[in-house]
Order: structure tokens, then sequence, then C-alpha cells
């Protein structure tokens, strides 16, 4: 990425510039001045068939792009997290239809792709992502059989471990959201039954629990969040629901909301921005397909609605990340 720095008094306050060719810019203060640097969702790797393609969602302007680098491993299934310089694919499907241990790191200011030295241990698919602004965690998921653990990556050096907190139920497919304190897995399958529970995982002591709120039941549906509440958008009961259900993180309560999203999808890409969710892609159970859309839901407002953009090609499974947030 180039740069072009403007200056007020010596304090940088604008970074404009392309990558791919395409000029990118977001917003920031610096001493309530207003500055400039790009802010992107990404869905890295899905299928149907198993990709190593990723997608890029720019929020400034809701544009979408194939990026030039892929996946080492083509992987479906996998779990993003995200640190503020770095989204990682963690775990998966490859295209045997196999779990396995790769770790693939995307660096934000360059759309670099790189496999990373470490593995997952054991080999997963279908966990559910949550991050601090240290570590990112993998909650249950499948390791052929339906998981309770909980492991980490330590962002700053890029090491794994389980950790000795676990869910208290195994479980794939949950939907997960964070606030600055907590990350959450909302539903999920335990291999008998959709999940109405939501457990919590609280950064600072790695200490896990079941709290009081419950969703109508559903596995598959996709997490975004703002600073203030999580979304549960979409899902599976045995059908493919439309609906959105909150997490109001300050009370730990939870709700279903008046917006529905426009088209019932389950295995959508979760992202988001500080203003705006937005789930890419995704499966209609009904008609047996993925699907190419990107639906959005207004934070301030709570609305939702089809955006113009695309991804390239119908995929469901991927791995959400995003620069510029949480």
């Amino acid at each position: 990425m180039s740069d072009m720095i403007a200056k007020i008094n010596g304090i940088a306050i604008a970074s404009i510039g392309k990558v791919n060719g395409i000029a990118v810019a977001s917003i920031g203060k610096i001493n309530g001045i207003a500055w400039a640097i790009g802010y992107k969702g990404y869905c890295m790797g899905g299928e149907y068939p198993v990709t190593a393609v990723v997608e890029d969602l720019t929020f400034s302007n809701e544009t979408s792009v194939v990026i030039t680098d892929v996946l080492d491993v083509a992987t479906s299934k996998c779990t993003g997290i995200n640190s503020s310089i770095k989204g990682y694919a963690m775990g998966g499907k490859d295209t045997y239809n196999n779990n396995h241990s790769y770790i693939e790191a995307l660096t934000f200011s360059n759309e670099n792709v790189i496999l990373i030295v470490t593995l997952l241990s054991p080999a997963r698919c279908k966990s559910t992502g949550v991050n601090s602004s240290t570590k990112g965690y993998l909650m249950g998921g499948d390791t052929w059989e339906y998981s309770k653990v909980i492991g980490d990556l330590i962002f700053s050096n890029e090491t794994y471990e389980t950790i000795s907190a676990t869910l208290d139920t195994g479980k794939d497919c949950g939907a997960g959201v964070n606030s600055s304190t907590k990350g959450y897995i909302m539903g999920g399958y335990d291999g008998g039954n959709d999940v109405n529970a939501i457990e919590d995982l609280t950064f600072s002591t790695e200490a896990s629990v079941t709290i009081t709120a419950t969703l109508g039941a559903r596995h598959s549906g996709a997490g975004v969040n703002s600073s203030t509440k999580g979304y549960i958008m979409g899902g599976t009961y045995f059908y493919n629901t439309n609906q959105i259900e909150d997490l109001t993180f300050s009370t730990e309560t939870s709700v279903t909301i008046v917006a529905t999203i426009p088209n019932a999808t389950a295995a959508s890409t979760g992202v988001n921005s500080s203003t705006k969710g937005y789930i890419m892609g995704g499966f209609s159970w009904d008609n047996s397909y993925a699907l190419s859309g990107i639906q959005s839901l207004t934070f301030s407002n709570e609305t939702s609605q089809t955006i113009s953009a695309t991804l390239d090609t119908d995929k469901c499974h991927g791995a959400g990340v995003q620069s510029g947030s949480v």
C-alpha cells in the first residue's frame, strides 16, 4: 500500500493510498482532527466448491472484489478471528472433507496471505470465533465430536494453546460476537438438537459460563456486533430463519428485533464496521444452493437490507474478518 501523508503541526492527519489499485480511506481523529485510512471486511475461503479465494467488502462504499492473494489451502467451514492488523482463518475442512489444523493470516495493510507456523490441536472445523485486543479464541467446534474445548491464538507471537475453561455443552456452528470485555457463543448444534443457550468467555479471567438469556434455538447463524450489542442473523432450525436476535452487552439480555434479513440464509459470513453488520453469501437450505448476496444491518436504527454489491461467486461457510472493528 502506498501512502500520502499530510501533516498539521507535525502530526500526520491523513493516509490515503491504494490496495490492488483501489483507493482506500477510513476515518479517525488525532486531537479532534479527522484523518483517513481504509477499513474492510473479508470472506476467506468457503464452499461450494471448497475455495482458496478471499473476497473483500469496502465499508465506505459497500463494494466487493476478489483480492489478489489466496489461501495456501482451499478451506471451508473455517473460523475467522482478527487483531487490529491481521485476520486469521483457523482450521476448517479441506477439499477432501477432512478437518485440518492450518491457520492462515491476512495482513490488512498489504492484503498478503500466509500460512503461519502454528497449528491447531486438535484439527477442527465449524468452531465459533471471538477476540479480545490481544487474543483470538476458538470456542467448541467439530473435532469429530462436538467439542467443549476453547483454544486461543496469542496475536503478539502467533502461538496457539488450549485454555482451562470449557463450554458447558459441546457444540458446533454457533455465532460469535464480542464486547470489549467478553466473547459470546450464541446458539449452535450439540449433535442432537439446535441450541438456544448463550455462553460467555470473560477475557480478563478466561472463565466461561452459560448466561441467563436464551435465543430461539438455531445453528449456523452469523454473528456481528456493534460496541453495545451483538446480533445473530439468520441461521436454521429445521428451516432457514430470517430473524435477527440481539444481545445487549451491558445487561446480557436478548430479544428478537423487529427487522428481519430480506433473504433467509444460514452459514453466511459475518463482518462488521463500526456502524453496520454484514452477512456475506450463505446457504439456502430450502432450495439447496449457495448464495452471493450481501445483507446489512444498520446498528443505529436496526434496519436490514440487501446491498447492491455481491460476492464474485456463490458461497457459504467462509471465515469472516475485518480491519477497523472488533
